[in-house]
């Protein structure tokens, strides 16, 4: 017992003798009670940005302060690193090329929260009452082909993020799923990932939607009123602002393949409505599609180039804007200050048990 507790306060001692300087050793006594009097800072939390390629991470600290660290890579190499460290890192993998990692919690839950609360409930409130007051605009005689269309498959999804941005900020989920995973191979919780992966689905959605709409469909001097402005363009906004503004929600390109195979379900839903006996009742005579540059029974080559559009062109284009925006504003956390505080608390926690063997 006498030779443990040697062998206890030999290494202790020389754990103290490594952080001072002169190699003077101070008693325990004093170092615990240096330690409730300061004690030991938090783990530090970036915000980044990718400007010009380059990486630069902003210390986010209590006190203010700003840091400005940026790495010394050309862009090209930066851009060499992003790239296959996202395409080759599992799908919602929370690892950054630096070393760090999404804060879980300030990316999905906005301080202060009761602000982020009242916004994110603000938004929701938009989309479904837009959802509700284009039901009722809807003659009854029709509503059972409502889902029909790509506007409203777009604004359910959106609604089913937005309620989940929601309730990240309710005390109980948030501590119960937004915790900050620090082993090697743990993921965030399935809560987190099913939030992530609908805002990377809805977010471009909801614009590809705008432009095709605006683009395609719509008939100059047709009547413009405040849902159809909000279902073909609004809800983007609010999305935009609530996952780049308000929070601070990354894309993965991984996470392409969500909306790419979105559209795809789509216009396959538009095939089979165009082979079955399935009629259009807000069309005329000619009731087997559901837009009219998705004739596939009347202009196939029309079709196929608006098709090959809307599943091949555009998800990636916009994908990618929102992905650079993404990188442009990022919560980082540092999991490396865990590791020491750990540390830290073991030798305390050695000391305290030699100790009391005395």
């Amino acid at each position: 017992k006498e030779s443990e507790a040697s062998h206890g306060d030999e290494y202790h001692r020389r754990s103290i003798e490594e952080v001072q300087e002169g190699g003077e050793s101070s008693p325990r006594d004093e170092l615990f009670e240096n330690d409730e009097a300061a004690p030991s800072p938090p783990p530090r939390r970036r915000r980044s940005s990718l400007l010009g390629g380059a990486m630069q991470s902003f210390d986010d600290g209590d006190d203010g302060d700003a840091t400005l660290v940026v790495q010394t890579r050309t862009p090209c190499t930066s851009c060499a690193i992003r790239l296959r460290h996202e395409l080759t890192n599992p799908l919602f993998d929370l690892s950054e090329p630096g070393g760090m990692q999404i804060d879980v919690s300030r990316t999905f839950a906005p301080r202060p929260y009761w602000r982020s609360w009242l916004i994110r409930l603000s938004f929701l409130a938009v989309s479904v009452q837009s959802l509700s007051a284009t039901i009722a605009r809807t003659p009854h005689w029709n509503r059972w082909f409502f889902m029909a269309y790509l506007t409203h498959w777009g604004l359910v999804t959106s609604i089913a993020y937005q309620i989940c941005a929601v309730l990240c900020l309710v005390p109980v989920v948030r501590r119960r799923a937004l915790y900050q995973p620090l082993g090697s191979g743990e993921r965030c919780s399935r809560f987190v990932r099913t939030t992530w992966g609908l805002f990377s689905l809805a977010a471009p959605v909801e614009l590809i939607i705008c432009i095709l709409y605006w683009g395609l469909d719509y008939t100059p001097g047709h009547p413009v009123h405040y849902y159809l402005v909000m279902n073909h363009g609004g809800i983007a906004l609010l999305l935009m602002a609530d996952g780049f503004l308000l929070g601070s929600l990354p894309l993965q390109l991984k996470q392409l393949v969500f909306t790419i195979v979105f559209c795809i379900a789509y216009l396959g839903w538009t095939v089979i409505f165009a082979e079955s006996n399935i009629p259009n009742p807000n069309v005329g005579e000619s009731d087997d599609y559901i837009y009219n540059v998705l004739e596939w029974n009347a202009d196939v080559k029309v079709a196929e180039v608006v098709s090959s559009l809307c599943a091949f062109v555009l998800p990636p284009i916009v994908f990618l804007v929102f992905w650079l925006v993404s990188l442009s504003r990022r919560h980082l956390y540092d999991a490396s200050d865990d590791e020491q505080e750990q540390q830290i608390e073991l030798v305390g926690a050695n000391g305290n048990m030699n100790g009391d063997r005395d």
